[in-house]
């Protein structure tokens, strides 16, 4: 699918990266050179984790820092932080998309709906049958709460195969990339929830930066922060690093 330079924003990044996650077929998707912004990255690289068969995303040219406002107010949406009361109208595409992750949400068990209603009638559950034959019209009135804890959760399950590191690793190798650009892609991809990654992960994330640049040591710190085993760092990390390197990032970790 190409879509490339048409504008897309924060909002329809939102409404697109929905219809990627249950896509049955799509394997590429080149959105280059359209203003996403930060919140619209966030959402595709959080699509592309979850789309069962998307496995090229192509950001080139994109504005992947700035945080414009779109017309919904829903861009900067965030599933990990999504508490609140919500007015959604059906019809509209960016209030559907953020119905969708609602729905999502409880059927993954990360919270629930205290109350709801569609128009007047109430609803004590969501429906069986949503989001797949959710109404297209419609007001869907939602206070929504996420579990403060999450019981036995094992980040372990949530790791990033190799595949997918070795291939957000040769997206970061790209020549027209700055390091400026690639730290801004790390800060994205570490506050996607489904990223975690083991201490042996991180060497291929860091290797096309410049050595010894400021731009560098905080990808190690932005990777550190999402480690499931950060007690091996010393072991798996710092020896692929320059002495310069270790001092750095050791000194910012202490």
């Amino acid at each position: 699918l190409n879509i490339a330079h048409n504008r897309v924003g924060g909002d329809g990044a939102l409404v697109l990266a929905q219809a990627l996650k249950r896509h049955p077929a799509l394997e590429t998707l080149d959105i280059s050179e359209n203003p996403l912004g930060a919140h619209g990255t966030r959402h595709l690289l959080r699509a592309w984790h979850e789309a069962p068969h998307l496995e090229r995303l192509h950001l080139r040219m994109c504005n992947l820092s700035s945080t414009v406002a779109d017309a919904s107010g829903y861009a900067g949406f965030k599933e990990v932080c999504a508490d609140g009361h919500y007015i959604l109208s059906l019809a509209d595409p960016v209030h559907r998309a953020v119905a969708i992750i609602m729905v999502d949400l409880c059927r993954s068990h990360d919270g629930h709906w205290v109350k709801a209603k569609l128009d007047k009638d109430v609803l004590t559950w969501v429906p069986e049958d949503w989001p797949k034959n959710m109404p297209v019209v419609g007001v869907l009135d939602v206070v929504y709460q996420g579990w403060t804890k999450k019981m036995d959760k094992d980040l372990s399950t949530l790791v990033l195969g190799d595949i997918h590191i070795d291939r957000f690793s040769q997206y970061l190798s790209n020549g027209w990339l700055a390091d400026t650009e690639r730290l801004e892609l790390l800060e994205v991809f570490s506050n996607v929830k489904t990223s975690h990654i083991e201490a042996r992960q991180v060497a291929p994330l860091v290797q096309h930066f410049t050595k010894n640049s400021e731009e560098k040591v905080r990808a190690l710190l932005l990777l550190h922060s999402i480690l499931t085993n950060s007690e091996k760092w010393r072991a798996q990390v710092l020896p692929g690093l320059t002495s310069l390197e270790q001092e750095t990032y050791t000194d910012r970790l202490n």
